[in-house]
């Protein structure tokens, strides 16, 4: 007679914090898969007499656990073997995923959000009173900084957006924060407006709202400030984990280097 173990085993989107809490809540959790995180394990990890490890989202990654089933009453589980990989992009798409994820897109393009009004949701924004420095697009540093102008247009930066048009993607909200000029911010990106001027990775995703600065230099007047020196933690804010390949500063800052010549005052 085949004998049947029962194994409780959680299925989580939730971040590694809330993992961890709930395997210090319940005990009777032999394993918790999670994947609201940034990456995926490359080992098992352990939390009160629970295993966790997690998957990421967005079928990203596909991984195997074997393991013993121990125990009499509460069963748990034992000498595991786990591995995990993420999926390049020549791995064809699993047909129902695909399905899921275009049924997914279609809803959130017509779904209202927060970051498309992100003033009414401000607790510190006053009614009536816009942002004191708006964005106002790559194309306004053009006349002063072309070199570096043109350098940026044949980027993947001066690209981002095309690359979620492709997909369906350019109305989720996990993507436009990092492919647009300053969504979710007040006088950034808004998807109803569908504006072409703050779309990509352009100028002001990396050094801020650059109204004020272009408003003095077409005034003909000097700049009371500069805009602060960037380095790879801004570049991780968006190059990281299941997102984005391994981020490396030497192979990437090359890609989009710029920033030696002088403005050019008209």
């Amino acid at each position: 007679m085949r004998t049947i173990s029962i194994v409780m085993i959680l299925l989580a989107f939730a971040d590694e914090l809330e993992m961890r809490r709930l395997a210090k809540d319940y005990y009777e959790l032999a394993l918790i898969v999670g994947g609201d995180v940034p990456g995926p394990t490359q080992d098992i990890l352990k939390e009160n007499e629970s295993m966790i490890v997690f998957t990421t989202n967005q079928a990203r990654t596909v991984g195997t656990l074997s393991a013993t089933v121990t125990g009499e009453k509460r069963k748990r589980l034992t000498d595991p073997a786990y591995q995990i990989q993420l999926l390049k992009e020549e791995i064809p798409q699993n047909k129902e995923l695909l399905a899921m994820a275009h049924s997914y897109r279609a809803e959130i393009r017509q779904t209202a959000l927060d970051l498309d009004n992100p003033e009414s949701v401000d607790p510190n924004a006053i009614p009536g009173v816009g942002p004191s420095a708006p964005y106002v697009g790559s194309a306004s540093c053009r006349d002063c900084h072309a070199k570096d102008y043109a350098i940026w247009e044949k980027s993947g930066h001066g690209h981002a957006f095309a690359t979620l048009e492709k997909k369906g993607s350019d109305a989720d909200p996990h993507c436009i924060s990092c492919h647009t000029v300053g969504s979710g911010k007040p006088g950034g990106y808004r998807r109803p407006m569908g504006s072409k001027s703050l779309v990509d990775v352009g100028c002001e995703s990396c050094h801020g709202p650059g109204s004020e600065h272009v408003a003095r230099y077409r005034d003909g007047k000097q700049t009371n400030f500069k805009f602060r020196p960037l380095g790879a933690g801004d570049c991780m804010t968006c190059h990281y984990g299941e997102f984005s390949r391994p981020f490396d500063w030497d192979k990437f800052w090359p890609q989009v280097a710029h920033g030696s010549e002088k403005p050019v005052i008209k």
